[in-house]
C-alpha cells in the first residue's frame, strides 16, 4: 500500500504524523510511506532524525512551499509549483491515500488528491480545526481529531470525524526505570508520538528520538535520584523553547523573580528550576535571572537534569562551587536559595517532565499530550497570537478536565496571576495531585495505532473498487 502525508512547517505537524507513519509500518509491513513536507529546515531536521523501523520503507520529497509569509504573489507560486510537483508524480504512481497534517503546507498535496480523486484522510490534533484542514474538508474521506471538538464544530463538519487522541512516539510510552514523581507512570507499548531527542534539536528545542541509545543512560541517572518527599523541595520544569518563546520567558522569569523576593509566600520552600529557553533566548533569560538575589546557583548548558546535590552523579554538574564541570557552567550564590539550570535544548523531555512536580508551557496539542501521558500538573500559558485561538481552546479542555491551571498572558495582571499559580501548585500539594490525576486520565495510550488502523481502512476500500 502506498500512503502520502503532506504537511510540515512545524513540529505539531509532522511529529503526530510520524507516529503515525510508524504505527502503520507495524500494521501492514509491506506499506510504503512518502512525506511530502514544507521547504523549512525544520521539517528535514525532524524527519531525517527519526529512527524508522523500516528506513527503506520511507521517502520525503521536499516541497517549494514553506508558507505564508514572502507576499501573496511568490506564496501563490509555491503554492501552484508544490500542486504540480503531486499532481505530476501521483500521476505516474498514484498512492492509496493522502493524509493531510493541516497547515498551508497541506494544501498543495491535498487540492492534486481531490482532483486526482485519491481519497483523503485529515489529522487535525487541536480542539478548533485549522484553516488548511478547514478549508478541505469536503474532500476528506475522515478526519481524525486529537482532542474532542467543540460540539457545534463537529455538527458542521460535512465529514465523519473520528476522535482518536494525539499520537505520540513509542518510547513516550515505555515503562521508566524508574517513575518517582507520577501517578501514571504507564507500561502499555501502544505507539504514541512526539519524540524530543538525542539527534540534534528539532522543533521546540527537541530531537525526535528521545529515549534510546545513547540517551537512556542520562535518563536512568536522572531517574534514580528520585523525588525530594521532604515538603520542602519543588521542581519545576519550564517549556519555553516553543512559539512565542521570548514572551513565555519573559512572563515565567518575571513571576519566578518576584516570588523569590516574597519570603512570606514560600517560607522555607526552595527551588529546583530547569527551564528550555530556545537557542534565541538563552542569554537574555540568564541575565533576568540574575536579578534575584535568593539564588543560591545559576547555571546553563544543553542537555537536561535538574542541578545535582551529588558530585558523582555522571553528566550532572554539582553547584557547590564556581566551576566549570561537565559542560556546565554555574555561579556560586547565598546557602538556602533557589537552584536554577537554564538550557536551550532538552534531550529528554520525557525524562525531565518525569524528574518535576510540575510544568509551565505553552498549550500546543502535542505537548499537552505528553503532559497527560507522564501525569504531571501544569500551568499553561497559551500562546496569544495563535491563529484560531486554539492553544487557548486546548487549554480550556485542559482545565476543564481539572488538569491544569491556566494564564491569559494579554492581561495586565499575568505576572501576579502567574506568580500565585506557582506558590499554589508548590505548597498545595492535594491540588498537585488532583491535576496528575485528571492529566493522567486524559491519556490515550493507542491513538497511534488507532489513527493507523482509520488511515489503512481507507487505503483497503480504495483498493477494492
Amino acid at each position: 500500500m502506498q500512503i502520502a502525508f503532506c504537511g510540515g512547517g512545524s513540529g505539531g505537524h509532522l511529529t503526530p504524523a510520524i507516529a503515525v507513519a510508524e504505527a502503520i509500518l507495524r500494521q501492514q509491513i509491506d506499506a510504503q510511506i512518502t512525506f511530502y513536507i514544507s521547504s523549512r529546515e525544520i521539517d528535514e531536521r525532524i524527519l531525517s532524525s527519526f529512527r524508522w523501523t523500516c528506513p527503506q520503507q520511507v521517502r520525503r520529497i521536499v516541497q517549494p512551499v514553506s508558507g505564508v509569509s514572502g507576499g501573496r504573489i511568490a506564496t501563490m507560486a509555491a503554492l501552484f509549483r508544490s500542486w504540480w510537483k503531486c499532481s505530476r508524480e501521483w500521476k505516474r504512481k498514484r498512492p492509496d491515500v493522502v493524509v493531510g497534517l493541516g497547515g498551508f503546507a497541506s494544501v498543495p498535496g491535498l487540492l492534486a488528491a481531490a482532483w486526482l480523486r485519491i481519497p483523503i484522510v485529515l489529522m487535525e490534533q487541536n480542539v478548533v480545526p485549522g484553516r488548511a484542514n478547514t478549508f478541505c474538508r469536503r474532500w476528506a474521506t475522515v478526519t481524525l481529531a486529537g482532542m474532542p471538538w467543540l460540539p457545534e464544530i463537529q455538527d458542521s463538519w460535512p465529514t465523519p470525524v473520528v476522535t482518536t487522541g494525539v499520537p505520540l512516539a513509542e518510547h513516550w510510552f515505555a515503562r521508566s526505570p524508574a517513575g518517582p514523581r507520577g501517578v501514571n507512570e504507564p507500561g502499555v507499548n501502544g505507539p504514541g508520538v512526539n519524540g524530543p531527542g538525542v539527534n540534534g534539536p528539532g522543533v521546540n528545542g527537541r530531537g525526535v528520538n528521545d529515549e534510546s541509545g545513547v540517551n537512556e543512560l542520562s535518563a536512568q541517572t536522572l531517574h534514580s535520584r528520585g523525588p525530594s518527599n521532604d515538603g520542602h523541595h519543588v521542581r519545576l520544569l519550564i517549556l519555553g523553547g516553543s512559539q512565542g518563546a521570548a514572551n513565555l520567558n519573559r512572563l515565567v522569569t518575571a513571576a519566578l523573580t518576584q516570588l523569590f523576593q516574597s519570603e512570606s509566600l514560600l517560607g522555607n520552600l526552595t527551588f529546583d528550576v530547569l527551564h528550555q529557553t530556545g537557542n534565541n533566548d538563552l542569554q537574555t533569560t540568564l541575565d533576568r535571572y540574575q536579578e534575584s538575589t535568593r539564588i543560591q546557583a545559576l547555571g546553563s548548558d544543553s542537555d537536561t537534569g535538574y542541578l545535582s546535590d551529588n558530585p558523582s552523579t555522571p553528566n550532572v554538574a554539582t553547584a557547590a562551587t564556581d566551576e566549570i564541570a561537565a559542560g556546565h557552567r554555574f555561579t556560586q550564590r547565598q546557602e538556602g536559595g533557589h537552584r536554577i539550570r537554564v538550557t536551550p535544548f532538552l534531550s529528554s523531555v520525557r525524562s525531565a517532565m518525569q524528574d518535576c512536580d510540575f510544568v509551565i508551557s505553552r498549550a500546543g496539542a502535542v505537548t499537552l499530550a505528553e503532559i497527560a501521558v507522564v501525569g504531571r500538573a501544569s500551568i499553561l500559558v497559551p500562546l496569544a497570537t495563535s491563529r484560531d485561538e486554539h492553544q487557548q481552546r486546548n487549554a480550556e479542555y485542559f482545565q476543564n478536565a481539572g488538569a491544569c491551571s491556566v494564564i491569559d498572558e494579554r492581561r495586565s495582571q499575568a505576572v501576579s496571576e502567574l506568580m500565585e499559580r506557582i506558590r499554589q501548585q508548590s505548597v498545595d500539594t492535594s491540588f498537585r495531585k488532583s491535576q496528575q490525576t485528571a492529566a493522567a486520565a486524559l491519556n490515550v495510550p493507542d491513538a497511534a495505532p488507532l489513527c493507523a488502523k482509520q488511515v489503512l481502512q481507507v487505503g483497503f476500500d480504495k483498493i477494492k473498487q
